[in-house]
């Protein structure tokens, strides 16, 4: 019977480390190469693994801490902090680099967003201040305040091209481990609950949401969320203050996060002047770019997202509607669909940012913010958009601080030897359990289904017929295909400009990849030619056409007066 149990143990200790790597190769690929439909859900393979490893410590404790898998990750845990730390974050901004650059190759990078931002950079290299024709002929600081582009815009002279914006995002999203390891080491003992949290940031499926769409500078704000955190508490007044400036540069709506840091510093950090300081920053930097300096280059009277407001058109037509029937806040904040949308967002750290009150303020501010705004815009409330970069860390940072809490209360309550050892290890479980249950499908899913598309599109011979456009020639494009052709002057959406579609240089459309239209396609370029444009081009799948306009004049793109499309 123990031989029996002995060759047991070997082989489950084999299939345990197999399955380990195959549970970590889920990271950047589902297996679509040998199986027809993909393996791509890691939450139940996470499930099955740990219902093994239980099963073979059962079969033979004694010999647990001798098993391939164990003594591998004992192996690894001996490494230095820092090299374990550059590790995920280099391999984390690799999954999100590799995954970003795909997606673009695959046409499913935007022309909203990810061609916007393109563009204006490199009109600013050009000498046109951040002008936008996607945004509707403005200057950009009018759609999205977003001076950070300023520090993006030298790299443009060395390399202008749109991989930047997606290596970029992929890297502050991989380096942000590296201030959120010194939160945690600074509020927990334990080295096994510090690396807990940075697992489970390598694991977010909001970070995800964030990461691995269309470059959006709101990421940036993961990383300076957490170093302006940990200068806080570290009282280095100085460098907070410029990372918090950095963070009013990313985006108009980072105000909301900087009072937010005003209540908390005041009320919890006891720095009564700075804290005020940072409130008045706050309230005064909103009122001056959404009043002045956002109307003034979007040329409209006011905020131009004064329309996602749920209850009327003013702060003041909002404020009175509440006053007169409260109940409309319950179906503002405690809807179905907001309920999922904060489990999604607190139940895989356990809840345990619940634990820390005094860190309330912190994620509470940008959550009302998003609440209020996803009634006109849904976008704002899931975890599948760029959103959740102004909430998440401080859900994280809450959660250290909750854990931390829960640690402390149970060894002062339960003096017991190493009670603070297993609850650490019981927290980080539970931590690792929850990430892995929400973490649903793989990266592989998403870098198989992109390689999957860029062949099936023949992504390759559309980025090579798009060169018969000349550089510089005004375009109008299907709204997939423009951030490959952003680096012009004059470059439309066709499904979102109706009435500038006709009076560019050129016309670009793919039958798979228009949005509006898609049923009447063939209609569509029947117009196109009794309008005297000339095709150029059209591929032998009769998907791709690309047409000359012969009657364009540049003074009608000129001089028509801009103004943002929303």
């Amino acid at each position: 019977m123990n031989k029996f149990k002995k060759i047991l143990t070997n082989l489950l200790d084999q299939f345990l480390l197999a399955y380990f790597v195959f549970l970590l190769s889920f990271f950047i690929t589902d297996f679509v190469f040998i199986f027809k439909e993909g393996i791509s859900n890691l939450s139940v393979h996470s499930v099955i693994f740990i219902f093994l490893l239980g099963a073979r410590w059962y079969l033979d404790k004694a010999s647990f801490d001798n098993s391939l898998l164990v003594k591998s990750l004992k192996y690894i845990s001996k490494l230095g902090d820092v090299k374990i730390l550059w590790f995920l974050s280099l391999v984390l901004a690799f999954i999100f680099l590799y995954i970003g650059i795909m997606r673009h190759f695959a046409f499913s990078s935007a022309g909203i967003d990810m061609g916007v931002t393109d563009q204006a950079i490199w009109n600013t290299v050009k000498g046109r201040l951040f002008f936008s024709s996607i945004d509707g002929n403005i200057n950009h600081l009018g759609a999205h305040f977003e001076p950070v582009l300023f520090l993006i815009a030298p790299l443009y002279f060395i390399w202008p091209n749109i991989i930047i914006l997606i290596f970029l995002q992929a890297f502050a999203v991989g380096l942000a481990v590296f201030p959120l390891y010194l939160i945690a080491k600074e509020r927990l003992k334990s080295r096994f609950l510090v690396f807990t949290f940075i697992l489970a940031y390598f694991l977010s499926r909001p970070l995800r949401g964030a990461g691995l769409l269309d470059f959006h500078t709101d990421v940036f704000l993961i990383p300076l969320a957490f170093i302006s955190y940990y200068l806080l508490i570290t009282k280095r007044t100085f460098w907070s203050v410029i990372a918090i400036f950095l963070m009013l540069c990313c985006k108009e709506s980072a105000a909301v996060l900087v009072f937010a840091y005003g209540i908390f510093s005041f009320i919890c950090l006891k720095r009564y002047r700075f804290g005020l300081a940072l409130l008045v920053l706050a309230i005064a930097w909103w009122a001056f770019v959404t009043n002045f300096v956002m109307p003034h280059f979007a040329n409209t009277k006011v905020y131009p997202y004064l329309k996602w407001l749920p209850f009327g058109a003013t702060y003041t037509e909002n404020i009175l509607a509440v006053i007169k029937n409260p109940a409309l806040l319950i179906n503002l904040f405690f809807s179905n669909d907001k309920l999922i949308y904060y489990a999604k967002l607190f139940v895989p750290l356990g809840m345990l940012s619940f634990l820390s009150p005094q860190h309330y303020v912190l994620f509470l501010l940008p959550i009302a913010f998003q609440a209020i705004g996803s009634i006109n815009h849904p976008g704002m409330s899931t975890i599948t958009s760029h959103y959740p970069a102004h909430v998440l860390p401080f859900i994280f940072i809450s959660a250290i601080c909750g854990a931390g809490r829960l640690v402390n209360f149970i060894r002062n309550k339960f003096p017991v030897k190493d009670i603070e050892k297993r609850v650490s290890i019981c927290l980080a479980a539970i931590i690792i359990f929850l990430s892995l249950f929400f973490f649903g499908k793989s990266d592989g899913h998403k870098l198989s289904k992109f390689i999957h598309s860029a062949k099936q599109l023949h992504s390759s011979e559309i980025r090579m017929a798009l060169k018969n456009i000349p550089e510089g020639a005004s375009v109008s494009a299907v709204h997939r295909l423009v951030p490959h052709l952003t680096h012009r002057k004059y470059i439309y959406i066709w499904e979102n400009s109706p009435d500038s579609r006709y009076l560019t240089k050129y016309v670009v459309l793919h039958r798979q990849l228009i949005e509006s239209d898609k049923e009447r396609f063939d209609q569509v370029i029947i117009e196109l030619k009794e309008r005297g444009f000339k095709e150029i081009y059209n591929d032998k799948y009769n998907d791709l056409f690309i047409f000359f306009n012969p009657m364009y004049k540049k003074e009608f793109l000129e001089n028509r007066q801009g103004r943002i499309i929303i």
